[in-house]
């Protein structure tokens, strides 16, 4: 008896101790969620807030360009007519494809014409571009609205040291002498230009004067 009496006391320590720790840890698992659902909606708050003003701030440069343009029109005609150039220019600049499809068209039609009546300048020229295109050293540089083809020193299949050396790579200030077409607007004018009168030999017309 003596031995129940003992034990009873302890037996209703251990069932509070037990008790208030459960309640201690359904206190702190709530106090968890709890805040984990304020982090949650403080974040989804602050995506909301960022989207919102961001439309806003897109809203109001629509409106003030559009009032701008009401208020000043020759001056947004002159803005989208520049804009369309240099998309349109962006859109029909040539490509070292079309460069030396063109070359190969005109050296047929220069082919096509006898040698006596065949313009001399425009048959060197065709000559020396098919030269470098064998030696492998055409290139080109596209600045986006227009492209410009030139010569380099050597093939970029060379590994020499001459080739391959920074220091003895072409010159921005000696850039211009190396310049053979100019592209833009879908065409290439220095190669439309030497094209003008192939089949006539200015050279004829003087050695039947002489």
């Amino acid at each position: 008896m003596n031995i129940l009496q003992a034990i009873t006391p302890l037996v209703r320590t251990t069932k509070s101790i037990t008790l208030f720790v459960n309640n201690e840890v359904i206190k702190t698992s709530s106090q968890k969620l709890g805040l984990s659902g304020k982090v949650k909606s403080t974040v989804l708050e602050k995506w909301g807030t960022y989207w919102k003003d961001l439309i806003k701030d897109y809203t109001d440069v629509i409106k003030d360009t559009v009032e701008d343009s009401k208020k000043y029109p020759k001056k947004t005609l002159g803005i989208l007519s520049l804009c369309g150039f240099v998309l349109l220019s962006c859109k029909t600049n040539p490509d070292d494809i079309s460069y030396r499809e063109n070359v190969l068209k005109c050296s047929n039609d220069v082919l096509l014409v006898g040698k006596a009546i065949r313009n001399p300048n425009t048959d060197q020229f065709l000559t020396a571009v098919e030269n470098c295109y064998n030696l492998g050293v055409i290139r080109r540089l596209s600045f986006g609205i227009i492209s410009v083809m030139w010569i380099d020193n050597y093939s970029n299949e060379l590994g020499i040291f001459k080739a391959e050396c920074s220091y003895l790579k072409p010159q921005y200030l000696t850039f211009s002498s190396r310049l053979i077409d100019i592209g833009f607007f879908g065409k290439w004018w220095k190669l439309d230009k030497i094209m003008q009168d192939y089949d006539i030999n200015h050279e004829e017309w003087v050695d039947g004067k002489q």
